[in-house]
């Protein structure tokens, strides 16, 4: 017998004759051999196989110099020609290639298979991409909408408790900066938890930019003599202070052509308590209580018909809807 190598020892049985050998050692290499991890033109020389036998096969292997009488020897001293192992080698080898080849093409891409696969994946995510994008965005300013509603309401309930009811807060003063800047620091700023602050250049309208990223604007609104210019504004009488919220660092007016109320901005008020659902913070809503209202019935309805600076109702809406973007929002 010749002892083939292996994880575990082998034993090839030599037989009576050539033919038989050369069945067994067709049966025996396909047990230990991988002839795909090999240079198949090389292995197939002669001058290869003794070689090849004695580090993958067999652990004991003669020859003589004279190359074309290269024989196996077992230990019973019967001999095989080398020729019988080529013969026996080479079907096997071609046999093998032939199931490597199979289960390349079985398992293996091309390089168009390969760009074909990137281009669909490409074409969906170009598809999708938007879609996601924009159901981020409006969880982003759904979220932040319902944080800032909630910090202002608690501020104004706050400054109720130390001030007493809004109706006998100190409203006097006019629509001047000087007056808002001062109603703001007495009965809203001192509650908010607020990264910076100050008045608006050249304009009456004063900021407050909170840690969540929201920058709020506040506006004073109320009656005067227009025919007085200036002055009127001074002797007026205020009654709302309006909030502008924007995601985006916005400061501009209540209907600024940088403003999006659909998207980044919204807008809430606080009453003195002599109007418009007195004493507590709302959005602002100039539709009505119903959400078709609130859609259609004014110029500053929450649709597509109304240009995005316009749109002050889609705070109420999203707050109307459960604080949920629908699908007919103008989006």
């Amino acid at each position: 017998t010749l002892t083939l190598k292996s994880d575990e020892a082998r034993e090839l049985p030599l037989g009576e004759s050539e033919p038989s050998f050369g069945k067994s050692l067709e049966k025996s290499l396909s047990t230990v051999v991988e002839p795909h991890h090999y240079d198949t033109k090389k292995l197939l020389n002669k001058r290869n196989i003794e070689t090849f036998l004695t580090k993958n096969v067999f652990l004991g292997l003669t020859h003589d110099n004279d190359k074309r009488k290269t024989k196996i020897k077992h230990p019973a001293n019967r001999t095989v020609p080398v020729d019988t192992v080529s013969s026996v080698l080479k079907r096997f080898i071609m046999k093998s290639s032939t199931v490597m080849e199979v289960k390349m093409k079985k398992h293996g891409f091309t390089l168009a298979e390969v760009l074909i696969t990137l281009g669909i994946i490409g074409v969906v995510a170009a598809m999708t991409m938007p879609t996601l994008i924009a159901k981020h965005e409006k969880k982003v300013l759904v979220t932040k909408m319902k944080y800032t509603y909630s910090v202002m309401s608690n501020a104004f309930l706050m400054a109720r408790q130390d001030y007493g009811e809004p109706s006998g807060w100190d409203w006097s003063g006019g629509f001047t900066t000087e007056n808002l800047e001062r109603i703001v620091q007495t009965y809203i700023a001192p509650y908010l938890t607020k990264m910076s602050e100050g008045k608006v250049e050249n304009v009456d309208r004063y900021f407050i930019r909170l840690k969540n990223g929201i920058t709020l604007t506040f506006i004073l609104d109320g009656t005067w003599d227009t025919s007085k210019g200036e002055e009127g504004k001074k002797e007026g009488s205020v009654s709302t202070i309006y909030i502008l919220a924007s995601m985006k660092n916005k400061t501009s007016g209540l209907q600024g052509g940088d403003r999006d109320y659909s998207r980044e901005d919204f807008v809430m008020l606080f009453n003195s308590g002599t109007w418009y659902k007195s004493d507590r913070l709302v959005f602002f809503n100039w539709g009505g209580d119903t959400r078709d209202g609130i859609k259609s019935n004014s110029q500053y309805a929450c649709n597509n018909s109304v240009v995005k600076n316009k749109r002050l109702n889609c705070g109420a809406l999203i707050q109307y809807d459960g604080w949920e973007i629908k699908d007919d929002y103008p989006w």
